[in-house]
């Protein structure tokens, strides 16, 4: 019989795991209150999405150096739960930051072999964002935020423990789609992705403004555009890695680069006035290698001059020489021109990427090629 995978919450005292695992679970089943140490036995609940099932397991407060007689036994107990786990969910409170416990622990979980994502807990605290450098220093790299009590982010932990589970729906994706398409607006910082933005859903819904860097978190706003429902995340700015010092920076770039796994299709601006640049190309390829479908927007082409258009344009598609299958649409989010081309083509490129081919019909394209 195939073993059930299984995915198991750890973390320090009062971080939010057993709410994290009501929201997962969709019950309420482990014990929550606003005192550390209420969750002492580990407890599980089997979870079927998309077709998809694992054991959910929450654990009690995870001190690794415990001396109290009840502490060291529940660390035990996890430390047991750790050991049989195919995924680890790391849970830190990201309201208070973390604690030397916590750097223990990631050193532990590091020394192990089981895989582990860091989920970092509370992002809707004021304090979140003033706590993320620390997180940075700490040595988190990727990771994911959640509001357990009030339920943002937390299918993003779901969809990343699915991908990790083998058989199950091949309409994944679909499925997820069924919400809006996700379309991830991308570029450099200052191409004028928040005035696109607004543009788009018609309303100043995030900062726009010429300093580089305004917007610091990734946004989501649904909308029906032209009959189609979309779900928009603009993001932070991206900047060459030898260029981002700035430690606050570099986690603003590291959550819009992952917000590209979460969109099914992405928009890349870039401004018309500095042409396609090298890190606007370093994007463009990793959008490609994340397999997602992407429309080049030549954002500020209101400060080109009409004469100069076709000869920038014809520039953008030689730079574009590795991947021509990616459109270039011209337009100006400042006064709204080429913006209806905009969604258009987003329609169209999304329809294409939802398309399968029949085997036969691959294995005959395949043959006529030899």
């Amino acid at each position: 019989m195939k073993k059930t995978f299984l995915v198991t919450i750890v973390g320090r005292p009062n971080v939010g795991k057993s709410t994290l695992f009501n929201r997962i679970a969709r019950k309420r089943k482990a014990l929550t209150f606003g005192r550390p140490g209420i969750t002492r036995d580990a407890v599980s609940e089997k979870v079927t999405v998309d077709g998809k099932t694992f054991e959910l397991v929450d654990t009690g407060g995870y001190i690794p150096e415990a001396e109290e007689e009840l502490a060291r036994l529940v660390t035990e107990q996890v430390e047991r739960a750790i050991d049989r786990s195919d995924l680890i969910l790391f849970v830190m409170d990201g309201k208070e930051g973390p604690t030397s416990i916590e750097r223990e622990i990631l050193e532990r979980l590091r020394e192990g072999e089981k895989e582990f994502l860091v989920v970092l807990n509370k992002s809707d605290s004021r304090k979140f964002s003033e706590n993320l450098p620390l997180f940075f220093e700490m040595g988190v790299g990727e990771f994911i935020e959640v509001s357990a009590e009030h339920g943002t982010g937390v299918e993003e932990v779901i969809h990343q423990i699915l991908t990790r589970i083998e058989g199950g729906s091949d309409g994944d994706e679909e499925k997820r789609a069924e919400s809006g398409i996700r379309v991830a607006l991308i570029g450099r910082p200052n191409v004028g992705k928040s005035t696109l933005f607004n543009t788009i859903i018609g309303q100043e819904r995030v900062i726009a403004s010429p300093i580089p860097g305004t917007t610091r978190d990734t946004i989501d706003v649904e909308v029906e555009v032209g009959g189609t429902k979309f779900v928009f995340l603009d993001t932070a700015g991206i900047r060459p890695r030898r260029k981002t010092t700035d430690a606050v920076d570099k986690i603003t770039s590291i959550r819009s680069i992952k917000s590209i796994g979460r969109a099914h299709l992405v928009v890349l601006v870039v401004d018309s006035t500095e042409g396609v640049t090298h890190n606007d190309l370093q994007i463009l390829r990793y959008v490609i290698d994340e397999g997602r479908g992407v429309v080049l927007a030549a954002n500020k082409m209101d400060l080109i001059k009409s004469g100069e258009v076709p000869s920038l344009l014809s520039r953008m598609e030689d730079d574009l020489s590795f991947a021509r299958f990616v459109p270039i649409v011209p337009l100006s989010a400042v006064t709204g021109k080429g913006v209806r081309e905009l969604i258009r083509e987003m329609k169209r490129v999304h329809r294409n990427f939802q398309k399968r081919v029949k085997t036969s019909e691959l294995n005959r394209l395949v043959g006529e090629r030899v």
